[in-house]
């Protein structure tokens, strides 16, 4: 079975849980399944909610700046056309309230991502980078 589906239907499957297995979390595990390394290194278990990742990582408010390092650090290059597999950090409404997710490109402009209630999949508002991950 395809690697993109299966993925997502195990984030649909496991439960949202800040500094374990968010949106963030999910998509490093998929680059850790690609390249053997993992970009979440030192970074898993240090929050436990959506104020206490913003402290320790600064996600929120400035997005690229820690999701690109760490991508960079497993050796991931930015694409301007990403592609199925390839995963990116994008600008979501959810609920009136526009934040950055990162997600897994499904392909065709659409996106997935982890979020409280499973998974889903959608076309973003803006995509703010996106990298190559090896096939």
């Amino acid at each position: 079975m395809d690697p993109v589906i299966l993925t997502l239907n195990r984030w649909q499957a496991r439960r949202f849980e800040w500094g374990v297995f968010d949106c963030a979390l999910a998509v490093a595990d998929w680059v850790q399944e690609r390249v053997g390394r993992d970009p979440a290194e030192g970074l898993r278990l240090t929050y436990r909610s959506a104020g206490e990742c913003e402290r320790e990582t600064r996600f929120f408010t400035d997005p690229l700046r820690v999701f690109g390092q760490r991508m960079d650090a497993v050796g991931l290059v930015r694409t301007a056309d990403p592609g199925r597999g390839d995963i990116g950090l994008l600008l979501v409404g959810l609920d009136g309230v526009m934040l950055p997710h990162a997600a897994l490109c499904i392909g065709d402009g659409l996106w997935g991502i982890k979020v409280e209630g499973g998974a889903m999949e959608l076309t973003p508002l803006k995509v703010l980078a996106a990298w190559a991950v090896p096939q």
